[in-house]
């Protein structure tokens, strides 16, 4: 039963890149912003709040959401 548990968290990781890659690039910019002290592109900030609000929402309601159902299913 093992591994059948760690085949299904290797595809869920595989399948959260989608997710994960504006969330980190969207963080990326704001670190950036932030680091300057908005001195530089501060503009970036109305591309870089939707991408990680995107990015986290696709995650959650696509992946977390399944995993949350599956548990229901065994107990």
């Amino acid at each position: 039963m093992q591994s059948g548990r760690s085949e299904s968290a290797k595809k869920w990781i595989v399948k959260v890149r989608f997710g994960l890659v504006p969330a980190i690039v969207g963080g990326v910019i704001v670190a950036f912003v932030a680091a300057t002290q908005g001195a530089y592109a501060p503009w970036l900030l109305w591309m870089a709040v939707p991408l990680v609000m995107i990015g986290l929402g696709y995650i959650y309601l696509v992946y977390a959401l399944q995993i949350f159902l599956e548990r229901g299913e065994d107990q």
